[in-house]
């Protein structure tokens, strides 16, 4: 008889008996055991799986190549010895599937801590299987509650209990760790603070720092979790969100915080109130210019730094050279878009010396989309719903080979019934378990394809009026927002002898699902 040896271990095993503390010590063990049954050992079918929830069967290399060898013809092994069923799996469904899997290819499986063999023949075998997959799940959500009951205690007394805040130093004190504040990070912390109450989006506060070679792994994110972060203020919170088993993998979703744990830490502040409430103030304030549909939902943010204040900088183009245009110089009635290659490079890369007056490209490019693009209602509303016709029409027709979703649903619930009643009986079959998940998964597939459902005139007559009423507000941040939704990146200016012409092109999609696309212009 050849042998093969799985070994697993996860954190939640840090607390089980001496031999199962170390895939090492569970392979030396098994290697034993078969040793003393007479069994040869296949060295290349001596497989583990460290650091991995008992829970995930997807994410485990070794028992993946176990399940895959045990299929082979020949078969390259005959038994599988393992410290106990909990190795398998720490989920009764799933581990009974595996047990199955290998009884269906004649591999026995045996267990070395009590020296007995995983059989899989009789309804009470199946059963004492099931037993054995219920205690080793019910000890991974006990050790789990355990777990988190010690950090949500922990951190009600200030404890470090996760995560490493930039800005303090963790120090082992006892059975449990404190954070104390690192000076030279706590410097860059409140610059950090300093510059966004000054005005700077996370954007150019991002190139000060690489610019100043702040050591550290900077991006957009972690400035806005710096610039949120309620530890510098005093302040440490736990619980704000919780994860969520989904075969092993967690999936990490928000908590109420009404369920939040803070503890007043004042020796970890790092932030006067005065600087934090400043920031927290401009924050809302910009959070007050974001682009949002009739119901509520945000369409973007508004560009951060100064740039964004000023509506076409960045996206108006010299005709002459293909440029940037943009405010240089004071604003003031006199202000005007000027073209940035020639600004940087002289009039010999560009001859455009005049530039167009702030004020008026900015009136002609809002009558513009007023009047000339918005003036029609029923004539825009026409085109969205052609666009929208044609775009369900083509989804049909990919689901006109499909089954019928309701009616495969009622289906499969049907075989779970049937399948549940069998396995109550007694006499279920070897595959019961793992057809009843297999259903299930096939139905929540089903509940889980998208409706296409029509775009109502009521929801597009909202948005028309809103988008209107956002335009005539004339906030250059909210108007710049609109363009940018609008797809409008490019605004190309031309001096003429009579004015200036501008052209750009615009697609309705970006605002309302995906519309028509139309190319408009004005002269002023």
């Amino acid at each position: 008889m050849i042998a093969a040896i799985y070994a697993r271990k996860s954190t939640e095993d840090e607390r089980s008996a001496e031999d199962g503390k170390s895939t090492a010590r569970q392979v030396d063990l098994a290697r034993a055991f078969a040793v003393k049954q007479g069994w040869a050992v296949a060295d290349q079918w001596v497989v583990t799986d460290d650091g991995v929830s008992g829970a995930n069967f997807t994410a485990r290399p070794g028992l993946v190549r176990l399940l895959d060898g045990a299929a082979q013809k020949p078969r390259p092994f005959d038994i599988v010895v393992v410290m106990s069923l909990d190795r398998i799996g720490r989920e009764q469904v799933q581990t009974s599937g595996v047990i199955r899997q290998l009884h269906a290819a004649g591999v026995q499986v045996w267990c070395y801590q009590d020296a007995h063999r995983v059989k899989f023949d009789s309804p009470v075998d199946k059963l004492m299987v099931g037993i054995g997959g219920f205690a080793a799940e019910e000890y991974r959500h006990a050790v789990r509650a355990k777990t988190i009951e010690a950090l949500r205690r922990k951190a009600s007394l200030g404890h470090h209990v996760a995560g490493q805040a930039f800005g303090y130093t963790l120090v082992r004190k006892g059975d449990h760790s404190e954070r104390e504040i690192n000076p030279d990070q706590a410097e860059v912390v409140k610059q950090i603070f300093e510059w966004s109450a000054q005005g700077y989006g996370n954007d150019r506060i991002l190139r000060k720092l690489t610019e100043a070679q702040i050591p550290g792994h900077w991006s957009k994110n972690i400035i806005r979790r710096v610039l949120t972060q309620d530890l510098y203020r005093g302040i440490a919170t736990y619980g704000r969100t919780t994860q969520v088993d989904d075969g092993g993998h967690g999936t990490r979703v928000r908590v109420d915080a009404s369920q939040w744990i803070s503890a007043s830490v004042p020796d970890l502040r790092i932030i006067a109130d005065e600087l934090w409430e400043q920031v927290q103030a401009r924050k809302e304030k910009t959070r007050l210019h974001y682009l949002r549909a009739a119901d509520g939902t945000m369409l973007s943010k508004p560009e951060a730094g100064i740039v964004s204040k000023v509506m076409l900088s960045g996206i108006a183009r010299c005709a002459e050279c293909g440029s940037t245009m943009t405010l240089i110089g004071r604003r003031d009635r006199l202000a005007r878009y000027r073209c940035l290659g020639r600004h940087n490079r002289g009039p010999s890369f560009c001859s455009n010396a005049s530039g167009v007056p702030m004020d008026l490209l900015n009136r002609a490019v809002i009558d513009c989309l007023l009047t000339e693009l918005l003036s029609d209602r029923d004539r825009l509303w026409a085109l969205i719903e052609e666009h929208d016709t044609e775009r369900r029409q083509a989804r049909e027709a990919q689901q006109v080979k499909q089954p019928n979703a309701t009616k495969e649903i009622a289906k499969l619930e049907a075989e779970i019934t049937r399948l549940v009643s069998a396995l109550a009986s007694g006499k279920a079959p070897a595959s019961i378990t793992a057809g009843i998940a297999e259903r299930e998964s096939r139905i929540a597939l089903l509940k889980s394809t998208p409706v296409v459902a029509p775009v109502s005139k009521a929801r597009f007559l909202e948005g028309y009026a809103g988008f209107r009423i956002m335009l005539n507000q004339k906030h250059p941040q909210q108007v710049r927002q609109t363009l940018r939704k609008l797809g409008v990146d490019r605004i190309v200016v031309t001096c003429t002898p009579t004015g200036w012409d501008f052209q750009g092109d615009v697609d309705l999609g970006h605002l309302i699902h995906n519309g028509s696309h139309q190319t408009w212009c004005d002269m002023k």
